[in-house]
């Protein structure tokens, strides 16, 4: 198998410019709305923006998570991740307790965030590439969102795209409310402003209840060794 596509400097640089994470400005990332078929939400493939091409690169940024032995699982999961795509960057991983509205008694949760750069469409990305990855994982997608999950990969941004359809909605509209996704997120984008939020996310995340999360130092250090980045390009790249 061959790696992922690596994205050269000033590689695309118009097209790249549409898509670039940027400081809160109204209207960021406007006028870059999705064109094409909508996802079958079965991991078809598909090329989903009529603004992208196979050689565009884009900065995106992925959830990691899991609660079913997820030191495990995250770390068995990250030679499949670094083979599709190219990271250059992760945050933190915290441990929290796992959300449910009906207060079941759920193992905690292990999740950071991954920076990518990728030439794969929005669409494609999250169904023929991180789907996929979970799928070899052991995950089952069941109807009942809250359960177990050997292991999530969750498109939470992809530039400034804003996009609102059937099975693909960016930024994720759980980065607002979660701050499991929120806190790592902000760690490596911390000026980015979700729509309708003036507050970038270094601020926003003081505005989350973040008590029960707890940092897993060592655990981040293995990561970051795994995926062969140091610590001061995980936090600044």
């Amino acid at each position: 198998m061959s790696g992922p596509t690596q994205c050269l400097p000033g590689r695309n640089q118009n097209k790249a410019e549409a898509a670039r994470i940027s400081s809160c400005e109204p209207g960021a990332g406007a006028g870059m709305e999705e064109h094409g078929p909508q996802s079958d939400r079965d991991g078809t493939r598909d090329s989903t923006l009529a603004e992208f091409s196979g050689s565009d690169c884009f900065e995106a940024f992925v959830g990691v998570g899991s609660n079913v032995d997820p030191e495990k699982n995250i770390l068995s999961a990250l030679p499949g991740i670094q083979s599709a795509l190219e990271v250059v960057a992760a945050s933190r991983f915290y441990r929290t307790p796992a959300f449910s509205p009906d207060r079941r008694d759920l193992p905690p949760f292990v999740n950071g965030v991954l920076k990518i750069r990728t030439t794969h469409t929005p669409r494609d990305l999250k169904y023929g590439v991180l789907r996929n990855i979970e799928w070899r994982a052991d995950r089952r997608r069941a109807v009942d969102r809250y359960s177990p999950r050997t292991l999530d990969l969750d498109l939470l941004v992809y530039g400034n795209l804003q996009v609102d359809s059937e099975g693909l909605t960016l930024p994720d509209p759980d980065i607002s409310v979660h701050s499991f996704w929120a806190v790592p997120l902000a760690e490596l984008l911390p000026e980015f402003c979700l729509p309708k939020n003036p507050l970038p996310l270094k601020e926003l995340v003081h505005t989350l209840d973040t008590r029960s999360m707890v940092y897993m130092e060592s655990f981040t250090e293995r990561i970051r060794h795994t995926l062969h980045l140091s610590t001061r390009r995980s936090r600044h790249n």
